[in-house]
């Protein structure tokens, strides 16, 4: 909040004041460009299961338009928890209440395993549908058991809300077993 950030303001400032704090934010965005949010950021100390932010005072005072001995110290701070998931290589940090990103990777080789299965129990080959497909049989036997997850895994992934660790290489290591109680139990303890 604005009168929490900026010290001695005036009612005459609020308005302003928050208008530019939300450009801000806006420019925050995750997906937007580091040059244009990265200044703003001083240091982040990570420690197991938190981090804390501390902002540059003269970086958000420009932003402001104000001095940068109005900017209040203890609000540079901003404190969170986070859990970190690993996802292959890749690893993840999960502050708070993360928007649910939907895998789109996993998400069409489900629909993909979907579309082979129905083919398969038509009556197709492995070896007929990976001609089609110009893949190999053992892409197809692979992945297609992706096919038969759990209907509440399956909102899961839709949701984008299933383990950040489960995804197409994950299943690809591993095969899950087709009893669904056996599924969520494995997914959830990812």
């Amino acid at each position: 909040m604005v009168t929490d950030l900026v010290r001695d303001i005036t009612a005459a400032e609020v308005r302003d004041l928050q208008a530019k704090l939300r450009q801000v934010a806006n420019d925050c965005d995750p997906e937007g460009a580091a040059d244009v949010w990265a200044p703003l950021l001083r240091r982040a100390d990570i420690a197991q299961g938190s981090i804390l932010l501390r902002l540059d005072r003269k970086v958000m005072a420009d932003r402001l338009g104000i001095a940068p001995d109005r900017i209040d110290g203890a609000a540079r701070r901003i404190s969170a928890s986070f859990r970190m998931q690993r996802r292959g290589v890749e690893a993840r940090i999960i502050l708070g209440a993360a928007v649910p990103q939907v895998d789109p990777v996993l998400a069409k080789n489900i629909l993909t395993a979907q579309e082979w299965y129905a083919a398969i129990k038509a009556g197709a080959s492995f070896g007929d549908l990976a001609i089609r497909e110009k893949t190999a049989s053992s892409r197809i036997q692979q992945m297609i058991g992706l096919a038969l997850l759990a209907p509440d895994v399956l909102d899961q992934v839709a949701a984008g809300s299933q383990p950040v660790s489960f995804t197409s290489e994950w299943f690809k290591r591993r095969q899950l077993p087709a009893d669904w109680i056996q599924q969520r139990d494995i997914v959830d303890g990812i």
